[in-house]
């Protein structure tokens, strides 16, 4: 038989009801007692019932995540969002439990309900998004990674963190017509766009009004998140726009596929070419050549998300925390001054 709440009050001296206090922080203790106990825990390697005390105290300290996949699965990069959240629930104490399926409405549903976890972290927001009225109708406590449409009810009340993907779109495109480029092509993620996805919707719209207001030739190309299938769009792209001499992404995927298909159309990068990416600064600097980039911090989404969560599940009068993240360019290797093509 393991070890027991009652060995732990025998061994540091003190009654269960110590030991229970000492362990849930319902009522004080003195410090005396709760060195004892605590000793005692370490010695004996006791691990408490954690599904018992949340059963009593209604609390379970745990959270969960949810991402439609679609059938897509998580890149790295995306895993760096569940990685961020998991320091902090980590440091907190908290367990994290991550969805991947469609039908979670009927998940979280069934989750809450049975006391598993006590609040959500949503992903992948859309402009249309029926998860966020679900569960406002619930009453179950949320944060979304992203958000719905600016002054829409879908933001009223709620807590969110995202990046401020218009602004970066905006410094994106104001630096390279600065460097001299007229005509520059943005490639976002096709699967992003045909799923309404809040960003990939946003990342356009930045583009398309800078474009526009400065007077630049641009046009937006739904890029799909496979290497092989952006290298054939990149190519295309380049027989069909002679005078293209830049290309903004934030496609992740097709990096690499974008520097091999300029580059086999016998451009240099960045003496006939620049490319602007949206990638974490440690992968930007790893690339060759080094990518400029809208460094986005993936891991520091994730933790800004949990904290807030966690934060209304301990402080549930709190107000609600909406963050918009201004993230500045990084001037690297893949671009430089306009060069006419002779």
């Amino acid at each position: 038989m393991g070890i027991t709440i009652v060995d732990v009050a025998k061994r540091a001296g003190v009654t269960v009801s110590t030991v229970s206090y000492t362990l849930s922080g319902k009522r004080p203790v003195s410090e005396q007692a709760r060195a004892r106990v605590l000793q005692a825990i370490e010695e004996l390697h006791y691990e408490p019932h954690a599904l018992g005390q949340a059963l009593r105290s209604k609390r379970t300290h745990t959270i969960g995540i949810l991402y439609p996949a679609a059938g897509t699965g998580l890149s790295s990069l995306q895993l760096e969002f569940i990685e961020g959240a998991s320091t902090v629930t980590t440091e907190r104490n908290y367990g994290l439990y991550l969805w991947l399926g469609q039908d979670q409405n009927r998940d979280v549903l069934q989750m809450m309900k049975r006391g598993i976890i006590e609040g959500v972290i949503l992903m992948e927001i859309r402009m249309k998004d029926p998860r966020i009225a679900f569960i406002k109708e619930q009453g179950y406590p949320f944060v979304m990674i992203g958000h719905g449409p600016d002054n829409s009810p879908e933001n009223d009340g709620t807590s969110f963190v995202d990046l401020n993907f218009p602004a970066a779109l905006r410094t994106s495109v104001e630096y390279l017509a600065e460097l001299g480029h007229q005509d520059i092509v943005f490639l976002n993620i096709s699967t992003a766009m045909n799923r309404g996805a809040a960003y990939a919707i946003r990342a356009t719209q930045g583009f398309e009004q800078s474009i526009a207001r400065l007077g630049l030739q641009g046009q937006t190309y739904p890029c799909p998140p496979d290497p092989q299938k952006g290298y054939e769009l990149v190519r295309s792209i380049l027989e069909e726009k002679p005078t293209l001499t830049g290309i903004i992404t934030t496609n992740s995927w097709v990096v690499g596929s974008i520097l091999r298909a300029v580059q086999e159309h016998g451009l240099h990068i960045p003496e006939d070419f620049s490319v602007v990416t949206m990638l974490p600064s440690h992968l930007a600097e790893m690339m060759h050549p080094a990518m400029t980039s809208i460094d986005f911090p993936y891991k520091e989404i994730g933790r800004i998300a949990a904290e807030m969560l966690i934060r209304q599940l301990d402080e549930p009068h709190a107000l609600p925390t909406q963050t918009l993240l201004q993230v500045p360019l990084s001037i690297r290797q893949s671009s430089g001054p306009y060069k006419p093509r002779g």
